[in-house]
Formats: C-alpha cells, sequence, structure tokens
C-alpha cells in the first residue's frame, strides 16, 4: 500500500492501533508486524496534529469509563460526547451503574469461538431480565450489529428470545 500511496495526493489510512494486534503468522521481515498506520504513528498512541486528524468524541463510552481509556491508550485525547453521562444499569444486585465487570470464564481448546462465553452472557443477561433491570443507551450502529450477531448466537445457543 505504501508504494501506491506515493503515486497519490493524499492517502486516508483509517483505524484504530491500540484495538487488537494483528494477527501473527508466518515469518515476516522486521517491521511487517505492524500496520502501515502504526509505521505513521512511529511508536505514538495517537496520530499528531501536523499528521492528520484524531478523532477525539467517543459516541458509545460513559465518561467514567473513557477517562481510564482516554488515559491509558489515547494520551488522554478521548472524551465522551454529551449525554453519555446517563448511560447506566440499575435494579441488579450486583451489575449497577456505570462500570465494566470481568466475569472468568473457564474454557479449553476454542478457537473460533467459546460457547462457554456466551452461555455466560445467556445467563447474565437472563438475570438481568429476571431483576427487572432497566438500562439506558444510546444508538450506536456498531454496536447495535454486533448486538444482532450476538443475539443470533444466544438464540442458537440457549433458545433465548432477544428484543
Amino acid at each position: 500500500m505504501l508504494a501506491v500511496a506515493q503515486a497519490a495526493k493524499n492517502l486516508v489510512l483509517l483505524g484504530d492501533p491500540q484495538q487488537l494486534d494483528q494477527p501473527q503468522k508466518g515469518s515476516h521481515p522486521d517491521g511487517a508486524e505492524v500496520s502501515a498506520l502504526e509505521h505513521l504513528l512511529a511508536g505514538a498512541r495517537t496520530i499528531p496534529p501536523d499528521k492528520g486528524l484524531f478523532l477525539e468524541r467517543t459516541w458509545r463510552l460513559h465518561p467514567a469509563i473513557c477517562e481510564f481509556t482516554s488515559e491509558v491508550f489515547y494520551e488522554g485525547r478521548l472524551n465522551s460526547r454529551d449525554g453519555l453521562e446517563l448511560q447506566s444499569i440499575s435494579g441488579h444486585p450486583w451489575l449497577s451503574g456505570c462500570n465494566l465487570w470481568f466475569v472468568a470464564v473457564e474454557h479449553e481448546g476454542n478457537q473460533n469461538s467459546a460457547p462457554e462465553e456466551v452461555d455466560c452472557i445467556a445467563t447474565l443477561v437472563e438475570s438481568l431480565l429476571k431483576t427487572g433491570s432497566t438500562g439506558s443507551m444510546t444508538e450506536d450502529r456498531p454496536v447495535h450489529c454486533k448486538w444482532r450477531i450476538f443475539s443470533s448466537l444466544l438464540r442458537t445457543m440457549r433458545k433465548c428470545r432477544i428484543s
């Protein structure tokens, strides 16, 4: 891609090198393990203003979660858009507020999917529904797309009805 870019007036690279790493398979020369954007960043966590545009506003993270994410991964440059402070869960014994929760799920040998994780999440969703928990979320198309995929897995594996 970089060889072709020399013929262009402008080059647009989209991505977030702070997300999942590139898959590592095979043997490659030094430097081939990083994306073109990571080469451009030269070790920086975010793109400098003289090299590109950093989208500093998240449309999905509650400010309390965004603050941590911003400091750890984005040099303090990421902020939540207005209104996201209203996102929360209430009415559940231990899943409440606007927090992140870690639930350990033991499994072994899974490469492309983890039915044990789907079972765990289905149980959590069922417990949220049984307790009459309520929550608020903003409209987020990528999240809704992932939710549709996840819902399909839940329906298939646990015979759950998700709406």
